[in-house]
């Protein structure tokens, strides 16, 4: 059971995991423009946090889900260039 946010906290797990998973484009487009801004701050920090996790935990709703890795690449990039 998942429980939706009013207004998701992007420097949560909980938080970044429901606007990634949700498939709001507005709160993605959101998300990714923090990682944009910052790609060393708490969002970008908690983007790799979530992405480890759901790697590590090998779950099926993940794998089914590319804008999990799209995120985590797009931190791993900005991180690379700056």
């Amino acid at each position: 059971m998942s429980v939706r946010l009013s207004k998701p906290d992007l420097d949560s797990l909980t938080g970044v995991d429901e606007v990634i998973s949700r498939g709001d484009r507005t709160a993605y487009l959101g998300l990714i423009q923090r990682i944009i801004a910052d790609p060393w701050g708490e969002t970008a920090e908690t983007v790799i946090k979530l992405y480890r996790r759901r790697v590590e935990t090998d779950d099926p709703e993940f794998h089914a889900a590319p804008q999990y890795e799209a995120a985590y690449r797009l931190v791993q990039a900005l991180r690379e260039l700056r």
